[in-house]
């Protein structure tokens, strides 16, 4: 006989074929017509059609059966092969496949009609997963439904030990109206229920349950109606049937997914759910299957008792398409775990100043909320309703890992590093004041949106933030925060014009930042002017509504927002020389090349670079020509330190005047006071009384033209300034350089 399963590129091309002991054998030899011969019994030895080998283990009896062969002289040749072999997962004992009677679901029968609602009613996520399930449901044939086991459901069929009659049993109470059980109080697995028996209704001998156990994908596949106590209670399954949303692992496509639906079909005609999700597997930082032989597992409750569960739960969504397999890294968990750290200590910052200053959410009413809030606070509540919106719609595509990261982007940049950054100094305003209400009625209504957003992906912290922020403002406020409705988006507070002129503003502040950095000047210490080149009018525009904002982060005078044609007529630009690559060439006459070159208008130069490649110049009675890779045109003057922006490029001005020398000079002292504070363990209320003793007349003059903003910043009921020996001295003292002179600080609580 043929067969498509044997290859002519290996071997004879012929092999032997056995339909008792071989899933290709069996279906071939339906085909053929051939007998299911099968002289092995459950106990792995042959029985009686076995002939001389009855009562041997099949395995021991392969050398008797070759010696017999040769005997015959029918034995062609003998050896061994190594080939991939069927062994038990548990015992490692080598298997052998045997046909037996088993209960089958025709599948065939209803495989169209799975395959039409399939197709019309069930989202699969992704969506590739849909042919992989299609094809599938193609190529499998009917389902063995039975096992032959100590455990398990059983299959509730009696059937009588002489005539073969049989009853399906459909539910306990007719199986003990049927019985002769005296007790109900029965388990009915096995064994307990093949004890129940009764007397044939044709033949009067017993009816006996039939040995086999159901398979366990079957009794799992019914669960989601059994569980609704169908068919007991209709009324149940025709609220919650079919499910809206069912996930599972990628193995489960041709299980759980597959058996749900070939159950339901039969059961209802119709699919058990509307979408199916198919997620990845947790596999080590190596892409491995986690396995304690390869000592590669790691387990959850390590993992949650170093971090959190909530730190877990952020990494696990964040990490990437919930179908596609996650390999598990320890340092991207630190991620999460920094995160959830941002989070806190945002929501420490807002509670510890609404508590110092009674904060009541509702005190405040709309109206004069509305009129006195900052354009910040707006930026805020637009930014907070357009993240929900955007998770909504990333959720609802199951994107989990973009509706986390939005998520994350939000808590850490317009949160933590952005608007809190914005309103510090609103929360330091002492008296009662509607700009410092309005920033904490903002950060109220920020955090209550936020929580519930967040609530489901990490489910303890917002439990927690909400018990102790937003519960205690109304008694009416459920128990806990997950029984609270999701939020929906306020349209009308996003402003996306607003949140573009932001997104620009924090671009040219960190350009800003840059910029400081590379001329050495602290974040601390004020600019007499700024100057960006804007890319174009719409976002020169955009910088011009928001120029407070940057005036402030960048501590700076003056701000001016200039188009690049603007800049080029406002800003005269100098011609610089690589000083570097002048010594090489010159030697000592570098210097002097240097000053002869920058006392020349840049124009000219421009001119004869351009038209010969360099610039002649005489220095010390010496021709010199300085070429092109020796000069930078078009450089901005020394005082002038700039730094590029995706939106255009940022210019300061680095000159001091002796304001801005008394401020640097101020802002120097209050930080270390500041920090003395902290090194007392001062709480935040807690006012004291300082004592600055420099030598320096300038200095003790600046300080003293800045005496207010001193005391205010360090919380100083009673500031001495003047000479060491003039002021007192504190309980607290410190020496510290400041601008290159000595400071005495000095510094008590009162008490």
């Amino acid at each position: 006989i043929t067969g498509e399963h044997v290859t002519i590129e290996e071997g004879t091309g012929c092999v032997h074929t056995a339909p008792g002991h071989g899933e290709e054998d069996f279906e071939i030899g339906k085909e053929y017509d051939l007998p299911v011969f099968s002289p092995v019994g459950s106990d792995g030895k042959f029985t009686e059609e076995a002939g001389k080998y009855e009562g041997m283990y099949v395995k021991d009896a392969d050398e008797v059966i070759l010696e017999d062969l040769d005997q015959k002289g029918i034995l062609m040749k003998k050896g061994v092969i190594r080939h991939s072999y069927p062994h038990c997962w548990r015992c490692k004992t080598p298997l052998i496949f045997q046909a037996t009677d088993q209960w089958f679901l025709n599948v065939e029968k209803i495989k169209p009609q799975i395959l039409e609602q399939n197709s019309e009613k069930v989202n699969w996520v992704p969506d590739w997963a849909e042919k992989r399930f299609t094809d599938g449901v193609k190529s499998v044939g009917d389902w063995c439904i039975s096992r032959q086991r100590y455990w398990g459901i059983p299959i509730p069929i009696w059937e009588c030990e002489k005539c073969e009659n049989r009853e399906i049993i459909g539910s306990k109470d007719e199986l003990f109206r049927k019985s002769d059980q005296e007790s109900k109080d029965i388990d009915l697995h096995r064994p307990d229920v093949d004890k129940v028996t009764w007397k044939c209704p044709k033949c009067g001998n017993r009816m006996y349950r039939i040995p086999d156990v159901l398979d366990v994908w079957f009794d799992s596949s019914i669960a989601p109606w059994a569980t609704l106590n169908f068919p007991k209670e209709k009324d149940t399954i025709e609220r919650l049937w079919p499910s809206n949303f069912i996930t599972e692992g990628e193995d489960q496509v041709t299980k759980w997914f597959y058996g749900q639906q070939v159950a339901s079909m039969i059961a209802f005609e119709d699919l058990p759910y509307r979408e199916a999700l198919m997620h990845g597997f947790t596999l080590d930082n190596k892409g491995r299957k986690m396995s304690k032989s390869l000592g590669n597992v790691v387990d959850p409750s390590e993992i949650v008792n170093k971090y959190g569960a909530d730190a877990l739960r952020l990494y696990m969504l964040n990490a990437g398409p919930v179908w596609e397999d996650l390999r598990f890294n320890w340092d991207e968990m630190e991620v999460s775990d920094r995160l959830l750290k941002v989070l806190w200590n945002s929501f420490v910052f807002a509670t510890t100043y609404m508590s110092l200053d009674d904060f009541d959410p509702k005190a405040m009413d709309e109206k004069t909320m509305e009129e006195n809030l900052q354009i910040e606070d707006k930026w805020l509540l637009s930014r907070i309703n357009n993240t929900i919106k955007q998770i909504i719609k990333n959720i609802e595509n199951r994107n989990f890992h973009k509706a986390t990261r939005i998520l994350e982007s939000f808590i850490l940049e317009d949160l933590s590093r952005w608007y809190i950054k914005l309103i510090r100094r609103r929360t330091w305003i002492e008296e009662k004041d509607p700009r410092k209400e309005t920033a904490y009625q903002t950060l109220y209504q920020a955090f209550d949106l936020l929580l519930r957003t967040s609530a489901p992906l990490m489910p303890h912290i917002t439990e927690e933030m909400y018990q102790k922020m937003i519960r205690p403002a109304g008694s009416s406020k459920p128990e806990s925060i997950h029984q609270l409705s999701w939020p929906e988006p306020d349209e009308e507070r996003i402003n996306n014009q607003l949140e573009n002129d932001m997104e620009i503003v924090q671009k040219m502040v960190e350009a800003g930042a840059k910029a400081r950095q590379r001329a050495n000047i602290k974040g601390r210490w004020p600019v007499r002017k700024v100057i960006i080149k804007a890319d174009d009018e719409e976002t020169k525009n955009s910088i011009e509504r928001l120029e407070k904002i940057i005036l402030n982060q960048l501590n700076c005078k003056e701000i001016e927002a200039l188009t690049e044609e603007e800049f080029s007529e406002k800003i005269e630009t100098v011609c610089q020389v690589d000083m570097e690559s002048l010594k090489d060439q010159f030697g000592d006459l570098a210097s002097p090349i240097k000053k002869v070159i920058q006392n020349i208008d840049s124009e000219q130069i421009r001119t004869q670079v351009e038209s010969q490649g360099f610039i002649g110049i005489t220095v010390e009675g010496e021709k010199i020509k300085v070429g092109l890779n020796d000069i930078s045109l078009g450089e901005l003057p020394e005082k002038f330190t700039k730094a590029e922006s995706p939106y255009g490029e940022i210019v300061i001005d680095t000159s001091v005047t002796p304001e801005i020398e008394t401020e640097r000079i101020t802002r120097d002292v209050v930080r270390r006071l500041q920090k003395m504070r902290k090194e007392m363990d001062l709480k935040m209320e807690e006012k004291v009384n300082v004592s600055i003793g420099v030598k320096d007349e300038k200095s003790i003059e600046y300080l003293k033209n800045r005496e207010e903003y001193i005391k205010k910043e360090v919380r100083v009921k009673t500031l001495e300034i003047g000479e060491p020996g003039e002021v007192r001295n504190r309980r607290y003292k410190k020496k510290w350089d400041i601008n290159n002179q000595e400071f005495e600080l000095s510094i008590e609580r009162i008490e």
